[in-house]
């Protein structure tokens, strides 16, 4: 075997170990972001289990600065200030 075809295989193997050493890195990292996505979405099932909860058109959540008037929300008066 000539010195050429020698190097040629030497540079082959070396690109092929490059190569898996590469797509090792690449999948171990693509698992770590689908695990993270699997949280994620278990997070984003719980917030909407939540707010299934919430009565179609409520405007605010937070009852304060409200009252309940006949079961809905009513704002309270705004008195006038003295300056």
């Amino acid at each position: 075997m000539s010195s050429l075809a020698l190097w040629s295989v030497i540079n082959i193997v070396a690109l092929i170990a490059g190569l898996a050493i590469y797509l090792f890195i690449v999948s171990s990292q693509l698992k770590k972001v689908a695990t993270n996505l699997e949280e994620a979405a278990d997070l984003v099932w719980d917030i909407k289990k939540d707010a299934e909860a919430i009565e179609p058109g409520l405007t605010s959540i937070n009852s304060t600065g409200s009252r309940r008037l006949h079961g809905r929300l009513t704002p309270l008066p705004v008195e006038p200030c003295a300056v």
